[in-house]
């Protein structure tokens, strides 16, 4: 039986911090308490790449967890032009060892690190005890509600794949100055805490509840925050999740990227098992475009293929394949919230428009809803990018729902092929993984 979850209201300074989640600042101390060597990873954007002028959150956290009565040595290594940095020491002291890597990258979203990067920045390979998150700003413009959640999601339940149990804390960021497009990312983190267990330090609130003063904001800069901000705003958030954790373990939930059973698909060859044809079963191919299995590229060899798809050219968005629900499959999904889910990869030096994935729930009257996924950025050549739509409400009188795959979303397409593995529909508001 479908459930109906509410959508969360929009962000204003009335709402309090969320820290009802698994507290994984209470994980850190614990450790700390036990006097472990403590290690955590930092994945940002560039609101956590300077150390000094401003002082920005991964710092702030540093001289937070600096207090703890262990007296740690808290030291900081952060990314920049390729490579990490020596180590900056931010506290000295006679206990345990606190160890964080700070992988920040201006201007990237969370996507940015799931290709090659993935592997070079550490994210693939070490564990930490914890990691906090700090991304929103480079999600929120020119999206919708559904590609922010979902890019949150998938890089979310991306790392839990490789790192089951690490408890995760993320930066609830300030706002702009000039507008109200973080909502959507606020919003965006405040379900994923509800639905996905991790802890919340609420930086944005404080902004909005002070009328976003113009000197809690760099000279002329709408996005970054200045020192003041980040003193009146984000320290003392740190610090109120940082007093609120209880010294305990905490352990994140398994990945949602893995393990659905396919009868719970709503796309019966999602997994293109049945290829009989020109084109899976049950899906159908635009004009100028071609269909066809590849074993040598694949994500999930139990999956035994991929779909490799190219094309000819043609009209902006249509150089795609198809699949539409039969037309019981939309009936008791009306008024609910569904998640289109799928892995693409893309050779490197392919076009950014190579690859994408819709979800079209039509409507009439102008009733219907449909959202894209943004395109692959060019530093996610040759790796697998788990790419999703979360949450899109099926209109009440909606009477189709369609799945597409496309080759390019540019009427000049690319020589390149763009690969397909493991797509999935579901209700809900959560990618999930076959």
């Amino acid at each position: 039986m479908l459930q109906t979850i509410q959508p969360r209201p929009a962000a204003n300074a009335a709402q309090a911090p969320s820290t009802a989640a698994a507290n994984g600042l209470g994980h850190i101390k614990h450790m700390l308490d036990q006097g472990r060597d403590v290690s955590i990873t930092n994945w940002s954007d560039s609101l956590s790449n300077s150390r000094e002028n401003p002082r920005e959150f991964v710092f702030r956290l540093a001289d937070v967890i600096a207090t703890h009565p262990s007296q740690p040595t808290v030291l900081v290594r952060t990314w920049a032009d390729g490579s990490y940095g020596a180590a900056t020491t931010e506290a000295v002291g006679s206990g345990p060892t606190v160890r964080i890597r700070n992988f920040a990258l201006p201007g990237a979203m969370l996507a940015n690190g799931l290709g090659p990067l993935w592997r070079y920045s550490g994210l693939a390979d070490d564990t930490p005890d914890l990691l906090t998150i700090c991304h929103g700003h480079n999600h929120v413009v020119g999206t919708s509600d559904e590609q922010v959640l979902g890019e949150f999601l998938t890089a979310l339940e991306y790392y839990r794949l490789s790192h089951p149990g690490v408890p995760i804390v993320a930066l609830l960021q300030n706002p702009r100055a000039d507008g109200s497009a973080m909502d959507s990312a606020v919003d965006a983190w405040r379900r994923v805490a509800r639905l996905r267990d991790i802890a919340l330090i609420d930086a944005h609130t404080p902004y909005l509840a002070a009328g976003k003063p113009s000197a809690w904001f760099a000279d002329g800069d709408p996005v970054h925050p200045s020192d003041a901000g980040i003193e009146a705003a984000c320290l003392p958030a740190i610090r109120e999740l940082w007093d609120a954790a209880h010294a305990r373990p905490a352990f994140g939930p398994p990945s949602t990227l893995c393990g659905l059973d396919p009868a719970l698909n709503l796309i019966p060859n999602g997994d293109f098992a049945q290829f009989d044809g020109a084109v899976p079963d049950g899906w159908v191919a635009a004009s100028g475009v071609t269909a066809s299995r590849e074993a040598g590229i694949v994500r999930d060899r139990a999956l035994g293929h991929s779909l490799k798809l190219t094309s000819t050219g043609g009209t902006v968005f249509l150089n795609r394949i198809s699949y539409t629900l039969p037309d019981y499959g939309h009936a008791l999904l009306r008024g609910k919230p569904v998640s289109l889910f799928g892995w693409v990869y893309k050779p490197t030096g392919a076009p950014h428009t190579l690859g994408a994935i819709t979800l079209e729930a039509l409507a009439p009257a102008g009733g219907s809803a449909a959202c894209t996924t943004r395109p692959l950025a060019q530093d996610q050549g040759n790796a697998w990018i788990p790419w999703a739509i979360c949450g899109l409400t099926v209109p009440e009188e909606c009477y189709e729902i369609t799945v597409r795959l496309h080759h390019d979303t540019a009427a000049a397409t690319a020589s390149q092929p763009v690969y397909f593995q493991g797509i999935t529909l579901v209700p809900g508001y959560l990618p999930r993984g076959l």
